[in-house]
């Protein structure tokens, strides 16, 4: 067997174990489980990185120094951590608080997991360094299998990094991931060797719980993993030698490869109705050619109809929150608007009226008020029935809102009279409107079962602060004046200053 072989097949066993290990998603997993998992991990976990050293010992010509002996030393910390793994009492030593319990947090470690840590770190490195170093002795010829197999053991490695030190969301391992892409430059480059690595690859790959796709440049799929075939199945064909076109005709990169790193993508695999996460990652050669991609394929179809189903509820509930501004917005209306006529109420208008004499005696504008009531409104009711009487008070009340300013408030005070507070109008203006409405009305015809019904009105004008100063005495002038409108024949417009000279 090739020189390296069997401590690459270690590692790549131990890397597979650990990825198995965690192929389960933690959330489904209770307290027990998840600590169980966690702890059945760290067979595969003691085993990776003594195998980096022996391989790079082995695969760099000093076999002589990776001898049993030495190996059995490398041994002895895997041992001593295996022992804490399974004994209770060195539990607290290894796993500090961490037992898995939803209140542990993340986990942390405790003393001796950081002392293993440090200490594998410090095997890969110095197998890495004599890669390394072979690399640099290496003629420029036979450099690019030395390259590929650094490339690929610093992805794990660096993954590892990151997942120790919390870079990446607490609970995610993906330094399985690391050692998936990891498998495929190392298995280009030991091939090259005469080192046969297939186990490797599948324990690898196969053990992953994402799916991944290895692509040539034309598009063509020229490996896969279970989970990239379980993710994808549309049919029973194998997935090698299928285009990717055929296979993810819903990716926009129709070659198939991607030059650089892509932006991750969402894909609906309608054959499986899942959504994926698609991440691709170019794979080139020494002079930076580009020979394929490798797609790292992951099943979010619970995160996406989770949140989907966040969506829909966000939007009923904006549904709901506008119907309950809605319905807020009909009761302020309601309290404030009379329901037969639609103009503001007598409660509107004694709130609004005093604060509008507050702002006229402020800035010294005019305010005029003009009092409305229906002439022979009890006949109309006795004569006609209740019925008509209201839609003679709805057809005013219309005629109001039609031909009132913006700035006029046009209440019901009551019964069939009405008032209008006309803000910054002075007296003559606010005369001509009353008899402008009064013209209107006169001319109006009601119909109400089957008969044309015609009204007038009396309407008194009293101006701040000519005729009052408050609420009550400018309302007090405005009646005067509209009983002098009633006695002057109906059908009239009269102004508390003529109601006054008068007197």
């Amino acid at each position: 067997m090739a020189s390296g072989a069997i401590p690459l097949i270690a590692m790549f066993l131990g890397a597979g174990w650990w990825a198995l290990c965690y192929a389960v998603p933690l959330p489904e997993l209770d307290q027990a489980e998840r600590f169980l998992r966690f702890r059945l991990a760290f067979p595969g976990i003691v085993l990776v990185a003594p195998a980096i050293l022996v391989f790079s010992l082995e695969y760099t010509g000093r076999k002589n120094q990776a001898a049993w002996r030495f190996i059995a030393l490398l041994l002895i910390k895997p041992a001593i951590l295996l022992l804490a793994v399974s004994w209770a009492p060195l539990h607290d030593l290894l796993f500090g608080a961490w037992r898995g319990r939803p209140g542990d947090g993340y986990f942390k470690g405790g003393p001796l997991f950081w002392a293993h840590t440090l200490y594998d770190y410090m095997l890969i490195m110095i197998g890495y360094g004599l890669l390394v170093r072979h690399y640099l002795r290496e003629s420029p010829l036979y450099r690019r299998p030395v390259q590929l197999l650094l490339i690929g053991m610093a992805i794990p490695f660096v993954f590892n990094v990151i997942t120790v030190l919390h870079v990446i969301p607490p609970g995610i391992d993906i330094t399985p991931i690391g050692f998936a892409i990891c498998s495929v430059f190392v298995a280009t480059a030991v091939f090259k060797h005469g080192l046969l690595v297939p186990i490797a690859r599948e324990k690898i790959i196969e053990a992953i719980s994402d799916g991944v796709l290895v692509v040539d440049t034309s598009g063509c799929i020229v490996d896969s993993n279970p989970a990239a075939h379980d993710i994808l199945k549309g049919d029973a064909r194998p997935l090698r030698g299928r285009h990717l076109k055929e296979v993810l005709p819903q990716w926009t990169v129709a070659s198939g490869t991607c030059d650089g790193e892509n932006e991750r993508t969402e894909v609906f695999i309608a054959g499986s109705d899942k959504y994926v996460d698609l991440r691709p990652i170019s794979l080139k050669d020494a002079s930076g050619t580009l020979k394929g991609s490798v797609l790292v394929l992951r099943d979010i179809t619970t995160e996406k109809n989770t949140a989907m189903a966040l969506e829909q509820a966000n939007q009923q509930l904006r549904a709901q929150l506008f119907a309950i501004e809605s319905m807020q917005k009909l009761l302020r209306e309601q309290a404030i608007k009379d329901a037969l006529t639609g103009l503001f109420n007598r409660r509107y208008l004694e709130e609004t009226l005093q604060r509008e004499l507050r702002q006229a005696e402020r800035t010294g504008d005019p305010l005029a008020i003009v009092l409305i009531d229906i002439d022979y409104f009890k006949k109309i009711n006795d004569t006609h029935g209740h019925a008509c009487g209201d839609a003679v008070l709805q057809a005013l009340g219309a005629m109001l809102l039609q031909k009132s300013r913006a700035g006029d408030l046009a209440c019901r005070y009551g019964g069939e009279e009405f008032v209008i507070i006309l803000i910054g109008t002075s007296h003559q203006i606010a005369l001509q409107r009353a008899e402008q409405w009064r013209a209107e009305f006169a001319a109006l015809s009601c119909s109400c079962n089957g008969t044309d019904i015609s009204a007038t009105l009396s309407a008194g004008v009293a101006v701040f602060p000519d005729h009052g100063r408050e609420e009550g005495a400018l309302l007090k002038a405005a009646d005067d004046a509209l009983y002098a409108a009633k006695a002057a024949g109906r059908n009239n417009v009269k102004s508390a200053i003529a109601e006054n000279l008068a007197a």
